[in-house]
């Protein structure tokens, strides 16, 4: 699927060209869920530009994580995590909590999942982010507790849940789902069979 979006973008770029910010982000995001690391922060970083350095979502950070850059992803998240805009800030506190967990700081972690529970906006990113980070402390029971948040948004079971790209937390964390079906991408399977067991070993 996201081969036939490059194309896509490409042809919605040329006929919305007036707004080419989110062209760019767009194309960005599709170029992070494909793997394609350095083009995606390549976007993502000019589309940060055009908006005057302004930070509109995670996906930046992301972007920065995923290609190895941790404290930068970091910094950015951290940054983020003040925004006026709530969902946004709220999504980087969340996201945040996942990594910092993750790389064993649970001070840190749980003092920005305390920020989340505080707030009113939840969504699914919320939800999912919050509940791999409960999960990354060892707080399973906390970790499906927020995950049955979900419901809140939803009745219907779940049923296929997409791993869009390998990162240890989301893979480590997805089982929670008790998806009937995991699509994967070609790459990303490949990745899960060669870091899974060793991240998993390196976690738990």
């Amino acid at each position: 699927l996201l081969q036939p979006a490059d194309s896509v973008l490409g042809e919605a770029r040329i006929v919305g060209s007036e707004n080419r910010s989110e062209g760019l982000r767009t194309k960005g995001v599709n170029a992070l869920l494909a793997g394609r690391y350095a083009e995606a922060a390549s976007l993502l970083s000019e589309v940060r530009r055009l908006r005057s350095g302004s930070l509109p979502d995670s996906y930046l950070p992301q972007t920065y994580y995923y290609a190895g850059d941790r404290q930068r992803a970091e910094a950015l998240l951290d940054s983020l995590r003040h925004s006026p805009a709530v969902p946004a800030a709220t999504r980087a506190r969340a996201t945040l909590a996942s990594l910092l967990a993750a790389r064993g700081d649970t001070l840190n972690a749980r003092a920005l999942l305390g920020e989340v529970a505080r707030g009113s906006y939840m969504d699914h990113h919320v939800a999912y982010s919050v509940g791999v980070a409960q999960a990354q402390l060892g707080d399973l029971a906390e970790a499906r507790d927020w995950l049955t948040r979900l419901r809140e948004h939803t009745d219907k079971p779940v049923r296929y849940l997409v791993l869009s790209h390998y990162h240890a937390v989301r893979v480590l964390g997805a089982s929670a789902f008790e998806a009937e079906v995991v699509i994967a991408h070609e790459q990303t399977r490949r990745l899960i069979a060669e870091r899974g067991k060793q991240d998993w070993e390196s976690e738990y």
